[in-house]
This record gives structure tokens, sequence and C-alpha cells, in this order.
């Protein structure tokens, strides 16, 4: 018995049929049409008749793009603000007033459908409010939980997907930079073994001429403890955008704790300058971080 009852339950739900008020709401007055709300429309499965005062000559006009849905006009004898329009309605197509849902645009027509028993609410161009009204109306909270369960489960499978197995390296490869070997060569020496951040916040300082990078050759002494060096800030630039990249590759990636392993810097192919009196420097840069602690295990696990 219960089950037979649940059965005419959902039967008087698919029985529900969706009124459409016409200009204003979804065409205009050249009968173009609503977009969002036709595509809206149109995915739910349940019948739409559309309801206006329009007369028939006028409705190559405001329905020419719409073909599919039934149209219903009194013309304006008596008009949608008259409740005899809404009973008239129900009288042809046989229909319950709890078996309908209706979205108008005037307030006087509004009226005059609630007052025949017809669940009906403004439209003010707020399809998403339209959107629950109609969701609310045509399904049962069983169906509602429903699918939201269902919605919850699909996004929780697709963050499942997008998540990747933690890597143990990340890696950033650039070509034929615009610098010299020599002093990339210094820089990769220079930022070695240091967590990412670190080096690029060393490299700023570089930048701004307040640390230099020790470089070895005929180069003025500094303070510190480093016997010699420079301050190429152009070159600390380019590593600051090459280590801002790494950083972002191992988040990606989800290397732990990462650290700059390796840093190698080789000449690359030098194209001549303006009349080929001058070859241009060029370097070829690979960082690699790992995951901190990672070296350590290697190197115990070839020493035993």
């Amino acid at each position: 018995m219960v089950e037979e009852k649940k059965h005419e339950h959902e039967e008087a739900e698919e029985k529900k049929i969706i009124l459409v008020d016409a200009v204003h709401c979804l065409v205009d007055e050249e009968g173009n049409v609503n977009e969002k709300m036709k595509n809206y429309l149109d995915s739910l499965e349940n019948k739409k008749i559309i309801l206006t005062n329009a007369p028939k000559e006028k409705h190559k006009i405001f329905f020419k793009h719409i073909k599919d849905y039934e149209i219903f006009t009194l013309e304006n004898n008596p008009s949608k603000k008259d409740p005899e329009y809404y009973k008239k309605f129900l009288e042809k197509f046989k229909l319950n007033s709890k078996n309908a849902v209706y979205f108008e645009h005037d307030e006087d027509s509004i009226k005059s459908a609630k007052s025949v028993g017809i669940n009906t609410v403004l439209y003010k161009n707020n399809l998403e409010e339209i959107k629950d009204f109609i969701n609310k109306n045509i399904k049962s909270k069983e169906k509602i939980e429903e699918e939201k369960t269902e919605t919850k489960k699909h996004a929780e499978k697709k963050q499942k997907e997008i998540k990747k197995p933690k890597k143990e390296i990340a890696m950033v490869n650039a070509l034929s930079l615009h610098m010299s070997t020599k002093t990339a060569a210094a820089i990769s020496k220079f930022i070695k073994g240091k967590e990412i951040q670190k080096a690029i916040n060393e490299l700023e300082e570089v930048a701004r001429i307040k640390k230099p990078i020790p470089m070895k050759g005929e180069y003025p002494h500094r303070k510190g403890k480093i016997m010699s060096g420079r301050f190429p800030q152009k070159a600390a630039k380019n590593f600051i955008k090459l280590l801002k990249s790494l950083s972002a590759n191992a988040n990606f990636l989800g290397v732990e704790n990462p650290r700059i392993s390796e840093a190698i810097s080789n000449i690359a192919p030098r194209p001549y300058g303006k009349f080929g009196s001058v070859r241009r420097k060029r370097t070829h840069v690979r960082l690699i971080a790992r995951r901190h602690g990672e070296n350590k295990l290697k190197n115990k696990m070839v020493a035993e």
C-alpha cells in the first residue's frame, strides 16, 4: 500500500507542467530568445507551455525561434491579469492547478494566477532564483537530497582524480639565457644546497647590491667571509625567475621541503652580433630541487 502511494506521488510529480511567461521573460518584443533561460528549461523533462496575451498574428514575430513549446493565448480577452484567463487555461488542458508551476514578470498577473491555486513566482532577471523555485516544486525533497549527494560524490571523485602522487624532485630548464656562463656558474654554486625561498631572498639582495656573489678571478675584495665577488644584477634577476618557477613546480608535484640539489650552468651556442664582429654570451641553466633528506637517504642506502 505504501509503495502504491509512493508510485502515485512520483507520477504526480512527473505530470507537473512548467508555465512560461513570454515577452519580457523567455523572449523580447523582437523575438530574441533568452538563451540562458531556454537552455535551462530544455534541460528539464517536464512539459513547457507558454502563456501569453499576444494575438496569434504576432506569434510569428515573438516565437519565431521557439518551435518545441505549446503556446496558449486568449488574445487579451480576458488578459492574464484576470483570473478567468487561468481558469480557461486549466480547463482546456484538463490540468489541476497544483500540477503547474509558473514564472511571470507582471505582478498583477501573478496575483491572478495565485488566486486560482497556481504556484507562481515573479521574474526580474533573477534566473538563479527561478531555477531554485522550479527545482523545489517539480522535485521531491528526497530527489533534491539525492541529487546533492550525487553532485558531492562526483566532486569528490573529480578531486581525487586531479590529485597526483607526490614526486621526489622538481626541475626547471632554461635555454640560451642572456648571461655569462662564468657568472651563471658562480650563482649556481651560490644557491646550491639552499631552500628555494632562501635562495630567492639572497639573490634579491644581490640585485639590490647589498650582497655579493663570490667569484674567482681579478675581482674586488668584499666585506665578509668571501675574498672577492661581484653584484651581477641582471643574472640574479634571471635566476630569481627560474627559482620561482622551480618553487611552483615543486608545489604542484608535491615535493616536500624542497632544496636545490643541482644547479648546472653550461655554455650555449653564441650568436653573432651586429655586423658579425661580436659574439653574444648565452647560457643553458638547469635547476633541480629534491625533497629535503632524500640525498642523505640515498647515500645511506649506497653505503649499506
